[in-house]
């Protein structure tokens, strides 16, 4: 059983690499953000259609306009290779290349 474990670990082991995340966009209401995303039990406005959809039910009679939006300015950012990075041809991965990302301004628009 030890030999399968060990076995089963080296094999997979390489599979997996390290992939580069993205950033998290909570542009569904100033309220929700300002509340660091604990809406769900309050849910008291025309966003509760994205947040907690049940929470419609019980919200203020009549209708609710809500539009809005959220600024994102993306830092630029590069990337070189160095000597540690080296290692990675040795385990049979493919060296990482220098690259660089400009930085950008978005506007992520709302309306409920």
């Amino acid at each position: 059983m030890k030999r399968f474990i060990i076995l089963f670990t080296m094999f997979f082991a390489g599979l997996q690499t390290a992939q580069a995340g993205g950033y998290q966009i909570p542009e569904m209401g100033a309220k929700a953000m300002g509340m660091g995303n604990a809406f769900t039990a309050v849910a008291d406005d025309a966003s509760a259609a994205w947040f907690n959809p049940a929470g419609v039910a019980f919200g203020h009679e009549g209708m609710q306009v809500m539009a809005g939006g959220v600024g994102i300015f993306a830092p630029g950012s590069k990337y070189a290779p160095n000597a540690a990075t080296g290692s990675f041809a040795v385990l049979g991965f493919p060296a990482p290349a220098a690259t660089r990302a400009e930085s950008k301004t978005f506007f992520v628009p709302h309306a409920y």
